[in-house]
C-alpha cells in the first residue's frame, strides 16, 4: 500500500502523485488520459486508457541449437509477447521449427528462404474471452480422464485411441501457452487487463488453474503411454478404484473453483487422506509399471490440492 498526500490545485481541484512504477507498467506519459470511476463504496478506481500494442520483433539464430534450446527460446519469446519471430535456421532444422510454430496460437509464416523464416502473430489478445478458453482446457481435461480410463480397461489399446489422447494433450498445451502469455502481459500492463474485463486476482486464478490442469493432463498421458507400451498388463482393480476416486475429487474441486463454494473445497480436503491411502496401496505392488501408475495418480492428487488451495485463499 502506498500513501499519497493530496495537493490542492486552484479553487476546485486536487491532485495526487501517481507511482512511477505504475506509470511505466501502464506505458503512460505526460498528457495521457486516465479514467476515474467513483465507486458506491466511496473509493476511486483509476485506470489507464487502453493503448494499441507496439510491434515487438525477436531475432533467433537456431543454426547450432538443439531441440530443447529451440523450444525454450521460442516459448520464452511467445509468453513475453513478441509479435514477430525472425529465425535463422539450417535446412535440416526447418521442418522442426515449423512444427513448433504450430504450437503457438496464430503465428503464421509470412516469409521463408533456405536459411530464414519470418513468423508473425495475427492474434488480437485484447479480443480474447479468457473464461471461454479456461473452460475449454477444463473440458479437455475432463474428457481426458474418461479417455484414459477407457484406454486402461481395454484389452487391446489402439494407436487411434492413443492418438486422440495425444491430440487432447496438444490442444491443452497450446491454450495453456496462450493463457500464460495473457497472464504475464496482464501483470505488466494494467490497461490490458481492463480491456479483458479482468483484475490481477482473477487473471492469476485463471492462469493458476490452467497451469495445474496442464500438469494433470501430462500425468494422465503418461499413464496412457505406460499402458500402450505394456498392452497385456492387467490393471488391478485397486488402481481403477483409485483413478475413479481421484477423478471424482477433481470434479468436486472444479465445482468448488467455479462456484466459489467453501464447503466443496473443504470436502476436497476431507477426501485426501483416503486418496493417499489408496495410492499407497497401489504403490505396494511388486510390478514396476503399476508403481508408476500410482506415482502419476499421486501427482494428480497433489495437483488437485494446489488448485483447491486457491479457492480456499479467495474465500478467507
Amino acid at each position: 500500500m502506498l500513501a499519497r498526500k493530496i495537493i490542492r490545485l486552484g479553487n476546485s481541484s486536487y491532485a495526487i502523485a501517481l507511482p512511477k512504477e505504475w506509470i511505466k507498467k501502464s506505458e503512460l506519459d505526460k498528457g495521457d488520459y486516465l479514467t476515474v470511476i467513483q465507486q458506491t463504496t466511496g473509493e476511486l478506481t483509476i485506470s489507464p486508457s487502453v493503448k494499441k500494442d507496439s510491434i515487438k520483433t525477436k531475432n533467433f539464430d537456431f543454426s547450432h541449437k538443439n531441440i530443447e534450446e529451440i523450444k525454450r527460446e521460442l516459448f520464452g519469446a511467445y509468453i513475453q509477447d513478441y509479435n514477430i519471430f525472425d529465425i535463422k535456421i539450417t535446412k535440416e532444422k526447418k521442418k522442426l521449427v515449423k512444427q513448433l510454430l504450430k504450437g503457438v496460437t496464430n503465428f503464421e509464416i509470412v516469409e521463408e528462404t533456405d536459411d530464414k523464416i519470418r513468423a508473425k502473430d495475427f492474434f488480437r489478445l485484447e479480443e480474447i474471452n479468457v473464461d471461454n478458453h479456461v473452460r475449454r482446457i477444463e473440458h479437455s481435461t475432463q474428457s481426458l480422464f474418461d479417455e484414459v480410463r477407457n484406454f486402461l480397461l481395454s484389452d487391446k489399446p489402439s494407436e487411434e485411441s492413443l492418438a486422440e489422447i495425444r491430440e487432447i494433450e496438444n490442444d491443452v498445451d497450446i491454450f495453456t501457452a496462450l493463457l500464460t502469455r495473457i497472464f504475464f502481459k496482464g501483470m505488466n500492463n494494467p490497461s490490458f487487463l481492463i480491456n479483458l474485463k479482468k483484475d490481477s486476482i482473477s487473471i492469476f486464478n485463471n492462469w493458476w488453474l490452467v497451469f495445474n490442469l496442464e500438469y494433470i493432463v501430462d500425468n494422465l498421458c503418461k499413464i496412457a503411454e505406460i499402458k500402450k507400451e505394456n498392452p497385456s498388463l492387467a490393471i488391478p482393480e485397486q488402481v481403477i478404484k483409485t483413478f475413479n476416486a481421484i477423478h471424482e475429487n477433481y470434479n468436486l474441486c472444479m465445482d468448488a473453483f467455479y462456484k466459489n463454494d467453501k464447503q466443496y473445497a473443504v470436502n476436497v480436503i476431507n477426501k485426501r487422506p483416503v486418496l493417499k491411502d489408496m495410492s499407497r496401496d497401489c504403490m505396494s505392488s511388486s510390478n514396476r509399471h503399476i508403481k508408476k501408475f500410482a506415482e502419476n495418480l499421486m501427482e494428480i492428487d497433489v495437483t488437485i490440492e494446489k488448485i483447491n488451495k486457491v479457492v480456499l485463499y479467495n474465500l478467507m
